[in-house]
C-alpha cells in the first residue's frame, strides 16, 4: 500500500458504506486479479485497521520464506482447497479468534481464484452444465466455504456484518499478479464499492444464505458491466451510503507515517545484507531461524502452534493435534 500510493501514484476511489472500526465482519469480494487483497489494504488504512484484516489465501503462499512466515504470524487463513482439510482448519482459526475475543475482519474471495481466460472458460462451462447465467465480469462463486464461515461466525457470536465489496480497474488490470508488484506494473486507478449488510438482515438457513451470495454476484455482474462498458467508476446508489473518494491523497500525518515506514524498510533492506556480509554470527542466526521456521511449518505452521498454546492455556483440545 505504501509503494502503490506514494511511489507509483495509484489513485484509490472508495464509494458506498465505510468499514466500521472494532467490528467483527466477513468481507466478500470478487477476485479480478491475484493482488486485489494488496490494494484493499488502502481501504483498511483509510477506514479501519490493517492489523484487524485476516485474508483467506491459497495454502502455497504460506510456505514462502519471509513473506509467507509474516502472514502466518499475522494469522491469515490458508486453505488447501480440499474441503475435508480446510473445514477443520477454518474452525480452528475461528475458535482461536473467539477465545481471544479478537475482532477479526476476514476477507474472502468466494470465486476461489482470480479471473483470467482459463477460469472464465471454466465458469462458463459450469454455468452451461448447471443451466445458470453466464458471467463475463465475475466468476460463479463457490459458496460452500463462504456459507460455512458465515454460519460458524454467527453461531460463535463473532460477526456483526457482512461486507459486499466490488473491485474494478478502469485503466490497467494487473495480469501477472504478484510479479506486477515486483516489476512496479501497477494500475493508475483502483475502485472499490462497498455495501454493508448487518448480520441481522442476513438469511439464517444455509440454502437461503447460498442463494443470497449468488444474488450478490448477479448484482456484481451488472455493476461491473456498467463500470467497464460505460462509466469507468462506481456510483453510490445506496441511500444511506457514504462516498469517500480518496484519489491518491493523504493527510500530512498519513504521509509522515507512510514515508517513515518506507524509510525503515529501505534502511532494513540495506542494513541486513551488510550485516550478513560482515558478521558470521548474523549468518548463523539466519540459518538457525530458517531451520526453526521449517520445523514449525512441518508441524502445521505458526497458526497451529499458536492454537496449540491457547488450547494448553485454556485446557482445550483439538483433533488437529491428536
Amino acid at each position: 500500500m505504501i509503494f502503490t500510493k506514494l511511489m507509483f501514484d495509484v489513485k484509490f476511489f472508495i464509494t458506498g458504506d465505510k468499514l466500521k472500526v472494532n467490528e467483527s465482519s466477513l468481507i466478500m469480494m470478487n477476485h479480478r486479479t491475484t493482488i486485489d487483497w494488496l490494494f484493499f489494504w488502502e481501504v483498511f488504512w483509510q477506514q479501519s485497521s490493517v492489523k484487524s484484516e485476516k485474508i483467506i489465501l491459497k495454502r502455497s503462499l504460506k510456505w514462502v520464506p519471509g513473506f509467507g512466515w509474516a502472514m502466518q504470524i499475522a494469522m491469515y487463513v490458508f486453505l488447501a482447497r480440499k474441503w475435508e482439510v480446510d473445514q477443520p482448519w477454518i474452525k480452528m482459526m475461528l475458535d482461536y479468534f473467539q477465545q481471544l475475543k479478537y475482532k477479526a475482519q476476514i476477507l474472502i474471495f468466494p470465486e476461489g481464484t482470480d479471473m483470467n481466460e482459463r477460469s472464465l472458460s471454466k465458469s462458463h462451462s459450469y454455468a452451461k452444465k448447471n443451466g445458470l447465467q453466464s458471467f463475463e465480469y465475475v466468476l460463479h462463486p463457490r459458496t460452500t466455504g463462504f456459507v460455512y464461515i458465515a454460519q460458524t461466525m454467527r453461531e460463535k457470536g463473532v460477526i456483526d456484518a457482512i461486507y459486499d465489496v466490488t473491485v474494478g480497474y478502469p485503466c490497467q488490470i494487473p495480469a501477472c499478479g504478484e510479479l506486477d508488484s515486483l516489476y512496479g506494473n501497477f494500475p493508475d486507478e483502483v475502485h472499490f464499492h462497498i455495501r454493508r449488510h448487518s448480520i441481522d438482515t442476513i438469511p439464517t438457513s444455509d440454502e437461503d444464505l447460498e442463494n443470497w451470495c449468488i444474488e450478490k454476484w448477479k448484482e456484481k455482474e451488472k455493476t461491473l458491466e456498467k463500470f467497464y462498458q460505460k462509466d469507468k467508476c462506481f456510483h453510490d446508489d445506496h441511500q444511506n451510503g457514504v462516498t469517500n473518494n480518496v484519489q491518491g491523497k493523504s493527510t500530512t500525518i498519513d504521509r509522515f507515517v507512510l514515508w517513515s515506514v518506507m524509510g525503515f524498510w529501505v534502511i532494513f533492506a540495506i542494513f541486513v545484507p551488510t550485516l550478513l556480509w560482515y558478521s558470521s554470527l548474523a549468518r548463523y542466526q539466519v540459518v538457525i531461524f530458517g531451520i526453526l521456521m521449517h520445523l514449525v511449518n512441518l508441524l502445521g505452521g505458526v497458526e497451529k502452534l499458536a492454537f496449540c498454546t491457547m488450547s494448553w492455556r485454556y485446557g482445550k483440545t483439538s483433533k488437529l493435534f491428536s
